[in-house]
């Protein structure tokens, strides 16, 4: 049967260089029970420091393969590729892996200049590709080579610790939110891409309630620069439309300040080191930075929800004997 262990929400205190959430690239790729720990890390905080990652593009394709697939890729090595390979980054609008640097010359045929991760600008908390109908389940962010400065770290929000707080300080805010289809959209003129999505910021799952009583929360879909519109429910009556979007205001008031104002976690990656993040849970931002003449780079990829949750249930599944 699936036994996994219980999630561990977290808050500023989180130390992302402590064993608990972090794991050895060259332990993790060649020990299959190194990788089985690493997956538990990752289901139980939502985020794991990758320490040793190769920062070229293989690197990247290695790593995901420990979240991806079934875990034993039949595909002889001589002959994986991403035609016949069952495991690997998902493939996005990006490539299959990316880079996000602000020198030139290390951009790809990956990089868009409609997103703002190309820029030196600080980013709001959020999590990605909001605007697929079924959003990437990890995101693997690697850095290549640091800000010169020592600035540009990376911050990150348990999204589950910040609904539960929502929860209990502000009911009617959690269900307005977990009840409201709100519509993402990403438009590239250059690229020719113009994606859209909908679905609630706090997405709960029907089926089951936690033993006091509350809601169980299944994935955060949360993005102020790709959020272009809501619209009320069939339910809300004419003459109640203008009340209700009044309380949709103020419920995004709510959350904004749980999210931006606590439980963050701030970290200066050095080069070599990768955060796996579950995109369906963590937010992700960044501080802004200057370059003085040189650059901040970043590699990664994604893997799909469908490939990490996979991956957690074979991991953590008793067998009969």
């Amino acid at each position: 049967s699936y036994n996994p262990p219980p999630l561990v929400q977290w808050s500023s205190s989180l130390d992302l260089r402590s064993s608990e959430v972090s794991s050895d690239f060259n332990t993790l790729v060649s020990s299959q029970v190194e990788n089985d720990i690493a997956l538990k890390k990752l289901y139980k905080h939502g985020i794991l420091r990758v320490f040793n990652v190769p920062t070229d593009h293989d690197g990247q394709w290695a790593l995901s393969e420990c979240f991806s697939g079934g875990g034993k890729d039949p595909v002889d090595a001589r002959e994986k590729s991403v035609y016949f390979s069952n495991s690997g980054p998902m493939k996005t609008l990006y490539g299959s892996t990316w880079s996000t640097s602000t020198s030139s010359s290390l951009q790809g045929a990956s990089t868009s200049t409609a997103d703002s991760a190309y820029t030196s600008d600080s980013l709001p908390l959020h999590t990605d590709m909001t605007y697929f109908h079924s959003p990437p389940g990890l995101q693997i962010f690697t850095m290549s080579q640091p800000a010169p400065n020592g600035g540009g770290r990376s911050v990150y929000r348990d999204g589950f610790e910040a609904a539960q707080k929502l929860y209990e300080e502000h009911q009617e805010a959690f269900h307005l939110l977990a009840g409201t289809h709100f519509t993402y959209r990403y438009l590239d003129a250059d690229q020719g891409w113009h994606l859209e999505a909908s679905g609630p910021i706090i997405e709960v799952d029907p089926t089951r309630r936690k033993e006091d009583g509350g809601p169980v929360i299944r994935s955060i879909r949360h993005n102020d620069l790709d959020r272009i519109g809501f619209l009320p429910p069939l339910t809300v009556k004419e003459e109640d439309v203008e009340g209700w979007y009044e309380r949709i205001d103020d419920a995004l008031d709510k959350w904004d300040n749980i999210v931006h104002n606590s439980g963050r976690v701030k970290i200066h990656l050095q080069e070599g080191e990768a955060v796996v993040v579950h995109n369906n849970r963590v937010m992700h931002a960044r501080e802004s930075f200057t370059l003085n003449g040189g650059a901040r780079s970043i590699v990664g990829c994604y893997v799909s929800r469908e490939d990490i949750e996979s991956r957690w249930r074979a991991t953590m599944t008793q067998k009969k004997e």
